[in-house]
């Protein structure tokens, strides 16, 4: 079975080391990021608007242009081991810094939706009860356009969620919009894990190999006519059965 190699490590406090993620990957490189849910938060009365955190983020990330493993969702849930996996396919972006194809699309792309996400906290009414409930408490940062200022968001929340008096009230559903759920549930005792997994590259460079010399086959068919591929299939089974044949001493 095809093994990840683990590329990257990023604490769930900081979250901005997800922007940095591009300069592990090339175009057309298969890679995941797993996120690990605090199973305080992440309860079992919370697993119907878990999958509703998760769409939301597949919707934002998709929006963005984040493309999935074909066949399969970008987002997923594994709910008995409380992980979440964003399964992606790096994509090439012209960048006004390089050349055209010089910025590979990847974990990139998580970072604009983990500050919408923030955005969204900041704004919901819901927090602000939630947040009430927990005076001494940090306020929210009141502008929020990069990482730090959105990590410090969901780290409040997070706080927040862990008081007896807040969880009793918590409805995961009510922060599930721009996926922000996903990010509030993280477990802070772990790591965000980023992943490539080169086999599926490899075994999607034989996918095309063998497609190609298929088409080939095809065209020399068209080209040389049935009567003409049968015979050659005749002579090629002769050969094989005189090769085979014993030899006389």
């Amino acid at each position: 079975m095809t093994q990840p190699r683990v590329v990257a490590n990023v604490t769930v406090a900081d979250l901005s080391g997800l922007e940095a993620v591009d300069r592990y990957f090339e175009a057309g490189e298969y890679g995941e990021v797993r996120l690990p849910l605090d199973r305080d938060i992440a309860t079992e009365t919370q697993r119907n608007g878990t999958y509703q955190a998760v769409y939301a983020l597949e919707a934002e990330l998709k929006r963005d242009g984040m493309k999935p493993w074909p066949g399969e969702p970008l987002v997923r849930l594994q709910w008995s081991a409380r992980t979440i996996s964003i399964r992606f396919v790096a994509q090439s972006r012209s960048s006004p810094l390089g050349p055209p194809g010089a910025f590979v699309v990847a974990a990139a792309l998580i970072a604009p939706a983990v500050i919408r996400g923030a955005v969204f906290l900041k704004n919901s009414s819901t927090v602000a009860r939630l947040l009430a409930r927990v005076p001494r408490l940090s306020r929210l940062p009141s502008y929020i356009n990069r990482m730090p200022g959105a990590s410090k968001v969901f780290n409040i929340v997070r706080k927040a969620a862990k008081f007896p008096v807040v969880r009793r009230v918590l409805n995961i559903t009510e922060l599930v919009g721009a996926g922000a759920a996903v990010w509030v549930m993280l477990d802070e005792n772990q790591r965000i894990a980023v992943l490539k997994w080169p086999g599926k590259m490899l075994a999607k460079g034989a996918g095309k190999a063998g497609e190609a010399l298929l088409d080939q086959f095809r065209e020399f068919v068209e080209k040389a006519g049935k009567p003409m591929v049968i015979a050659i299939g005749v002579a090629a089974v002769g050969v094989a059965l005189v090769l085979l044949m014993p030899k006389k001493d």
